[in-house]
């Protein structure tokens, strides 16, 4: 099966985002059923040895002393348990519901800082994490085939 369109993930996200998010259309169970057929060229295993990146907007801060004195407090990169998702506050984020929560990594820390869109002076903390067991991932990054776009529908017949 391929997919109808290359609008189909278009149609899709509307779909769960505006209709319903649990109870599928017959094009989007489609859509679906196609990206599971899709899928198999596009697995790639992350080794052990691996590394992942986590940012997060925001840090900790640790006071600084002088002789005794309270000069400052100093930003430090949020501790490794703040690094992982909380379990018991989990926003919502753009694959997880509200209450779920998820880790969203990134291959390298450029990718995971730009992912966390921070404003211009923002302090982030960035966690580098190592997979425990190999990981099997289905990579959508890379395009299968030869794909065409066009800004416009292409003109057909005009003379």
């Amino acid at each position: 099966m391929s997919f109808k369109s290359w609008r189909s993930y278009w149609a899709f996200r509307h779909a769960v985002k505006n209709k319903s998010r649990y109870i599928l259309d017959d094009e989007s169970k489609e859509f679906l059923k196609a990206v599971e057929d899709t899928c198999k060229s596009r697995i790639k295993t992350i080794p052990i040895s691996y590394s992942l990146w986590r940012a997060q907007i925001g840090c900790d801060y640790v006071p600084e002393y002088q002789e005794d004195a309270h000069v400052d407090d100093v930003p430090v990169p949020f501790a490794f348990e703040r690094m992982k998702p909380l379990i018991d506050s989990a926003s919502e984020g753009r694959a997880n519901p509200k209450g779920i929560p998820y880790l969203y990594v990134a291959t390298d820390k450029e990718t995971a800082m730009s992912e966390v869109r921070p404003s211009l002076g923002a302090i982030l903390s960035i966690g580098k994490f190592k997979p425990t067991k190999e990981l099997n991932v289905i990579d959508f990054s890379e395009h299968q085939g030869k794909m065409k776009f066009f800004l416009k529908e292409p003109d057909e017949g005009i003379k």
